[in-house]
């Protein structure tokens, strides 16, 4: 029998805690999830929170994904397609990792090996660290034989969270020269000593800039503390989610090579 998937406790825009606009006779049944039953970890996509750039194929109007009035340097949900500008608020339950091969778009594009811990299980190889395609120099496309290639497995940086305007979870995700901004981030969190999830962080959008490429980044900065019943939510959402083997939407990224430019700047130790 099919694992049930894990409640995920999520509330309306209404206050926490309370049922908002649910009928009466339905409020006995919140959080039932009646229906899900059959639902396994690896059927649940995740939303991710991402960034217009110039060769976002949600600019595009012939792409499926195409968002309408989305603009460079705005965020952007992949799934709901809602558009949030140039802000938002999050808050960030809990971080983790995964590494992504693509197949080379003039072959047919799509995943061509995928480690959800960014350790091991991937089609290729059995571990990422001393694969071949997970190191720099793997190549032959340039005069120096490709000793300055970046990786052809991309290692990526994940924070689950959640926007607490609507209470629906997202991740945000980091690579390349993106990595940076992660491991800011992830130094300040150790220092506070605290869960993640007790501040609400402020995602704004920067520009990153190397030579004559320049596209854009999420910021994350730590704005206030949340309250008591926002922490006890949150709480409930991280025993949940942390179990799950969360797969995140990737929508766009083997097609837009923007999101690669920091690639080509120097070799990174995550990578």
């Amino acid at each position: 029998m099919a694992e049930k998937a894990k409640d995920i406790v999520v509330a309306g825009k209404q206050d926490l805690g309370k049922l908002g606009d649910v009928p009466d006779f339905l409020k006995s049944d919140f959080g039932k999830n009646t229906g899900m039953e059959r639902v396994e970890q690896s059927d649940i996509l995740l939303p991710r929170l991402s960034v217009c750039q110039a060769l976002s194929p949600q600019k595009r109007k012939s792409h499926s994904a195409y968002i309408e009035g989305l603009l460079e340097g705005q965020l952007f949900n992949t799934v709901t397609q809602t558009v949030y500008g140039e802000s938002i608020e999050i808050i960030p339950l809990f971080f983790f990792k995964n590494r992504i091969k693509f197949n080379p778009i003039d072959e047919g594009g799509g995943i061509d090996c995928q480690s959800q811990n960014g350790i091991d299980g991937g089609r290729l190889c059995h571990n990422c660290m001393s694969c071949q395609f997970s190191i720099w120099g793997n190549g032959a496309n340039v005069n120096d034989g490709g000793a300055n290639d970046p990786p052809k497995c991309t290692m990526y940086h994940n924070f689950m969270a959640f926007i607490p305007s609507e209470m629906v979870p997202i991740a945000i995700t980091y690579k390349a020269t993106g990595l940076k901004l992660s491991k800011q981030l992830l130094a300040q969190q150790r220092l506070s000593r605290l869960p993640m999830y007790s501040k609400i962080y402020l995602v704004t959008v920067v520009t990153m800039k190397s030579g004559d490429n320049e596209w854009y980044e999420k910021k994350l900065v730590p704005q206030r503390y949340v309250n008591q019943e926002m922490y006890q939510e949150m709480e409930r959402n991280f025993n949940a989610l942390r179990e799950m083997n969360i797969s995140v939407d990737i929508t766009g990224e083997s097609e837009d090579s923007s999101f690669n430019e920091g690639f080509n700047v120097s070799p990174s130790p995550e990578m």
